[in-house]
């Protein structure tokens, strides 16, 4: 999520500007868990300049939810593409 969204994590998914967010890339059975700084039920804006990150292995990632939104100015690396799964890869052309 990108600075002014309203992130909420609620019944385990993902909500971003009140749209649950689309993941095909997790199991049916998977469910999200707020951390420490995002909680579950409460809803969260993205600083200004700043991102939020969640890992796509949400039972073992380290990420937004607990240490809570990045600055733009930390982040050095670029996306160019993506391999797994097999079925979605392609350039990312940004």
């Amino acid at each position: 999520a990108v600075e002014d969204d309203i992130i909420l994590i609620s019944n385990g998914k993902i909500l971003v500007n009140g749209k649950t967010l689309d993941e095909p890339y997790l199991g049916a059975d998977i469910i999200t868990k707020g951390g420490r700084y995002i909680i579950d039920g409460v809803s969260f804006k993205v600083p200004k300049n700043s991102y939020v990150l969640i890992g796509d292995n949400r039972e073992e990632s380290s990420d937004s939810r607990d240490f809570g939104p990045v600055s733009k100015d930390l982040i050095i690396g670029k996306a160019l593409l993506v391999y797994y799964p097999l079925t979605h890869f392609r350039v990312v052309l940004r």
